[in-house]
């Protein structure tokens, strides 16, 4: 993995030497100076990325600059659009045309590090984000217009299938093309049934279209300048009719160029899953005047020193870190123990307390159950003196009637005489 990140380092360093050369104009790190960086990131970013479409610069969002006195260093922000053109396509950037809304526009969010390079702008690292328009605007703008689909839709790649197979067939190449990549499908319902539009790029194979015809599993891909590459474009509707498909495909096929692929490792992709190709054409250094890679040499065993300098530096910080989360950690545990025991003082009071009340309340229930026997005996007392009363009264009574008797009964003898 050391050797790759390093092959890479010397290969983007060797592009941005060249770079230089084709520049006449200065750059140092000043923000007025902004468009030539941006420039040839622009640039860079296109002869690097291996996968898809070109894109074209559109505005410059931030920047920030690094505090160095040489060589400078800026980190600039910046937004791309993919354009209609294929990477395999040899028309240059300004004749290509940025896609519109209805046609799915893809926007690139670039982090691109620049610095001066021999007064000359140089481009030291990037990373891009990509992202697809958002279809439920796309549905609001223009309702009528095809969708973009997963580059692994199944009937997507059916049609793409389908359309190669159509051009092998009715081209008058005597050579036998594979499918590069797909580059783009959509899709779009119609009253004859669903309908797909494929973009997909192509390459020359070492065999013809008889030998195709037999084994094309066993056709390998030309490669460096004996290559021919094209462009596709494919348009399947609906379902076939009287098993005649509605197919249609238009390709392009450039002569061959030179194309060599450079180790890419920073394209983050998340309208697509493109994959990123890692290779390198050994022809192409060894064709790089010697008395250039000395200095470039130099420059990565500086950057090596750096980068051991930094990593030097995260680790004491790290132990920094650790030390500090030790002592946050002792701290806590101190207060945690703090807490405890003010929990058990506090436990402990509660608990007296607890006993002080139960006490109290056993010398009310007493008090209580005290006055309750008193209030009893006195209860007794007076039933006891209301029943006395109550003799008394009947006694009484009973004296009067037998009074008042006997007084009538003299009465009555005494009128009888």
């Amino acid at each position: 993995m050391r050797e790759l990140v390093i092959l890479a380092a010397l290969v983007s360093a060797l592009h941005a030497a060249s770079l230089h050369k084709d520049s006449d104009v200065g750059y140092k790190c000043q923000a007025d100076q902004d468009k030539n960086a941006t420039l040839a990131a622009e640039r860079f970013i296109n002869e690097h990325h291996r996968h898809g479409y070109k894109f074209k610069f559109v505005s410059l969002d931030s920047r920030s600059a690094e505090k160095k006195i040489d060589p400078c260093e800026v980190v600039l922000r910046i937004t791309l659009e993919e354009t209609e053109c294929h990477i395999t396509s040899p028309k240059p950037l300004d004749q290509c045309t940025t896609r519109s809304e209805a046609e799915t526009k893809v926007t690139a969010k670039c982090n691109v590090t620049v610095s001066s390079f021999k007064g000359k702008a140089s481009v030291e690292s990037y990373i891009c984000d990509t992202e697809a328009a958002s279809h439920k605007i796309l549905v609001t703008k223009c309702p009528d217009c095809p969708s973009l689909l997963p580059l692994h839709d199944p009937k997507g790649l059916e049609s793409v299938q389908s359309a190669l197979k159509k051009f092998n067939k009715d081209s008058s190449h005597a050579s036998y093309f594979k499918l590069l990549e797909v580059g783009r499908i959509r899709t779009q319902w119609m009253s004859f049934g669903q309908s797909f539009f494929a973009e997909f790029a192509i390459m020359e194979t070492n065999c013809s279209k008889e030998e195709a015809s037999q084994k094309p599993e066993a056709c390998k891909a030309l490669c460096g300048d004996k290559a021919r590459y094209g462009f596709c474009e494919s348009s399947k509707f609906g379902t076939p009719v009287q098993g005649v498909e509605g197919l249609e495909v238009e390709c392009k096929v450039y002569e061959a160029q030179v194309y060599i692929s450079i180790t890419h490792l920073n394209w983050n992709s998340k309208s697509s899953q493109r994959e990123t190709v890692n290779s390198m054409d050994p022809t192409a250094i060894q064709d790089i005047n010697q008395g250039m890679i000395t200095p470039i040499a130099r420059d990565m065993e500086a950057m090596i020193t750096k980068r051991k300098h930094l990593t030097k530096g995260a680790v004491q910080n790290m132990l920094a870190m650790t030390t500090k989360r030790k002592h946050l950690a002792k701290g806590a545990v101190q207060n945690m123990q703090g807490m405890t025991t003010k929990r058990k003082h506090l436990t402990k009071g509660a608990v007296l307390n607890m006993q002080g009340m139960t006490t109290k309340r056993k010398h009310l229930a007493k008090g209580a159950v005290q006055n309750m026997l008193a209030m009893t005996t006195k209860t007794k007392h007076l039933a006891k003196g209301a029943v006395q009363n109550i003799h008394t009264t009947v006694q009484k009574a009973l004296q009067g009637f037998q009074n008042q008797h006997l007084r009538d009964t003299m009465n009555s003898h005494a009128m009888a005489l």
